[in-house]
């Protein structure tokens, strides 16, 4: 994230690509009930929605 957060306009496409990779890794995750996977889930998009 700190990548995302401070890059140079040469790194954007990676930037992107990693921030990409990430997305779909989180909508491939099925968290159990009794984990905080949802909330952390919840942080990262809301983080990804300002970094957009």
């Amino acid at each position: 994230m700190d990548d995302a957060l401070h890059h140079t306009p040469a790194d954007e496409q990676r930037v992107q690509q990693a921030l990409n990779s990430l997305q779909s890794r989180i909508h491939h995750l099925e968290p159990r009930a009794d984990s905080k996977e949802p909330l952390v889930l919840q942080q990262i998009g809301l983080l990804l929605a300002l970094l957009a």
